[in-house]
């Protein structure tokens, strides 16, 4: 496979995306990052394109952030630590939701293996998901504030979105189904070929169609609010770094030992 971080292939009108670091279960870096927005900002200048799929290769299809990568955080005109971090929120927020919510064209988010943290994230922006049955998903609450899990509420209900956020217990791809967060979930062995034929039945509608269609129905769900909970949300996330446990967590957790770190951060808050 080739040793590009993200692949990019279009045929029959449909673009495959595939984070590509198998060996790391496609946890994501800056240099990652920086490929995705150039194929996403690409994207929609593509006539040829009327449906994206975004799928991750080997055993995941994102297991979140590389803790073994520190993130340069760009320099803003305040020196306070808080407002700097929003900021970078902020602009996160935007990126995402800008390559996979706000584009023309529809994106599927094809899970399996892990989807965590950042990599549930992703998934959360794409405008349809399906995912394998035994896939891993969830959003540890000592990762801060979930930026886009503040989707939930309206997806799967406010009461069910705050067990989620509050114990960051794992759900399965079956019960993510169940419960209206995905749209559907399937045998590992027959999720490719499902999401390619959905893709295939999408790409036959004239592609003007689909984007006027995207994009009222997401204004449908912007006027209940999810929109700005999303970016109420990316402050909270901000704030949760600054505390002094986030402060300390995230200390902890960009060591060279981070996966001892992690294991030991995870018993201690009862999130194995």
């Amino acid at each position: 496979m080739s040793d590009e971080l993200v692949l990019f292939d279009v045929a029959d009108r449909v673009a495959t995306v595939t984070l590509n670091r198998p060996a790391k279960l496609n946890a994501t870096t800056q240099p990652m990052m920086a490929r995705l927005n150039a194929i996403f900002t690409e994207i929609p200048t593509r006539q040829d394109i009327s449906v994206v799929i975004l799928k991750g290769a080997g055993r995941a299809f994102c297991a979140g952030h590389d803790v073994g990568e520190r993130i340069a955080k760009p320099p803003f005109a305040t020196g306070d630590p808080l407002i700097n971090e929003q900021r970078w929120v902020y602009n996160s927020l935007h990126n995402y939701r800008t390559w996979l919510w706000d584009i023309p064209q529809p994106v599927i988010a094809q899970v399996h293996g892990y989807a965590l943290t950042v990599g549930l994230e992703l998934a959360m922006q794409c405008d349809l998901v399906y995912a394998a049955d035994d896939t891993k998903m969830c959003w540890r609450p000592v990762s801060g504030s979930g930026r886009y899990m503040h989707m939930w509420p309206w997806l799967i209900g406010v009461r069910r979105a705050k067990e989620l956020l509050f114990t960051g217990r794992y759900i399965s791809g079956t019960e993510a189904a169940e419960v209206g967060m995905i749209n559907a979930a399937l045998p590992a062995d027959e999720l490719e070929a499902h999401v390619r034929s959905v893709a295939g039945q999408v790409a036959r509608v004239p592609l003007a169609f689909l984007a006027l269609e995207k994009q009222a129905t997401n204004k449908a769900f912007d006027l209940m609010g999810a929109r700005e909970g999303q970016e109420y949300a990316a402050t909270v996330h901000a704030m949760c770094h600054r505390t002094e446990d986030g402060i300390k967590i995230t200390d902890e957790t960009y060591t060279d030992n981070w996966k001892e770190k992690i294991a030991e951060r995870d018993q201690r808050y009862a999130q194995a």
